[in-house]
């Protein structure tokens, strides 16, 4: 676990919660760069102080003793927790730091209403993985008390698809997600430099080809 928690406090609107942790090795990390190619409950908004006493401290405690070992032995490739934004923004997040798709197909008691499945910032987590290791890696997390299933896989094809009970919710390009991601930062920034190379700059980040990972 953690080597000491800094600072824990409720305030408006938020419960925040900083931590540091050693890592033995700078290999063995994982960002929410896609490389390669909670406890089941979906809220759709929640008082900080009701989310306390709802607090899963023991499940939050046994997934990162779980991640950890998972990152020890080379088995993830990277992850995003869904605490700001949701799911679909982690997952679109470490969709636009890979520059790469993804193609996620979702269930839901309430296809009618997937905005609290999508949206949710209740505890949990996304990791991206190599099929080969798949079915370890939900064993361990079983094996844990904690509830792990796969929504889909990182694709080549720049395109954002997601899929609730089979319906389509989201099927864009990528990209142009991104550039309505960044679209703030490129504002400011044509404000601090020569408009000229800010555009220049986000042209070339559309269509650049990200490193390859091995």
């Amino acid at each position: 676990m953690a080597d000491w928690i800094k600072k824990a406090k409720l305030k408006e609107g938020a419960f925040t919660t900083k931590a540091r942790a050693k890592g033995e090795s700078v290999k063995r990390y994982a960002s929410d760069v896609i490389k390669k190619y909670g406890d089941g409950k979906w809220r759709k908004a929640s008082n900080p102080k009701s989310a306390l006493k709802t607090y899963r401290q023991a499940l939050l405690a046994r997934a990162f003793e779980a991640l950890q070992r998972l990152l020890e032995e080379g088995l993830i490739e990277s992850g995003h927790d869904r605490s700001d934004g949701g799911l679909v923004t982690a997952l679109l997040e470490m969709a636009f730091s890979g520059n790469c798709g993804i193609e996620i197909d979702l269930a839901y008691e309430d296809p009618a209403d997937p905005f609290a499945l999508l949206f949710a910032e209740e505890l949990g987590f996304v990791i991206e993985v190599e099929p080969e290791f798949q079915a370890e890696v939900e064993r361990r997390f079983h094996q844990n008390q904690v509830p792990c299933v796969c929504i889909g896989s990182a694709t080549q094809q720049k395109t954002a698809c997601i899929r609730v009970s089979g319906e389509v919710v989201l099927d864009e390009d990528m990209r142009d997600l991104r550039d309505f991601w960044e679209e703030t930062s490129y504002q400011l920034e044509r404000l601090q430099a020569d408009p000229d190379c800010v555009e220049e700059e986000r042209l070339g980040l559309r269509e650049r080809s990200g490193p390859p990972y091995e």
